[in-house]
């Protein structure tokens, strides 16, 4: 299922804020997350961060889903698309999660609410 993501608090979502990194520079957040995907509840456990307005990566802290899905694909995916896009309306990532519907959408639900969150928090020099 599809969340509303403005909906959504943090915890609610499974996540929590890591760390903020403020400088001249690098303005960025990192997210720890655990969400429910196909194998049942915090069957995904992850980090995603953002810096300067951007997706900056996907790490994997740990899963039960398989191994041949978007887990694998997801960093490579993300990595510089601009923060101001939905994962779910960005083409890379649809391509990517083809035949791994319901991790895909826990993710992208839970980074969503991470997006918003950073997005709240972020403003360009």
């Amino acid at each position: 299922d599809h969340i509303e993501a403005k909906d959504y608090s943090l915890p609610e979502a499974g996540c929590a804020t890591r760390a903020i990194i403020q400088n001249d520079s690098v303005k960025g957040i990192a997210y720890t997350c655990s969400v429910k995907g196909y194998t049942g509840p915090g069957s995904i456990n992850f980090q995603i961060g953002f810096a300067n307005g951007k997706y900056h990566g996907y790490v994997d802290l740990g899963n039960t889903e398989s191994k041949e899905g978007i887990i694998p694909k997801i960093s490579s995916v993300i990595k510089g698309i601009d923060a101001t896009e939905t994962l779910m309306n960005n083409a890379s990532y649809q391509a990517a999660y083809a035949g791994t519907t319901v991790s895909a959408t826990a993710i992208a639900n839970a980074i969503e609410v991470c997006r918003l969150d950073y997005m709240a928090w972020y403003s360009p020099k």
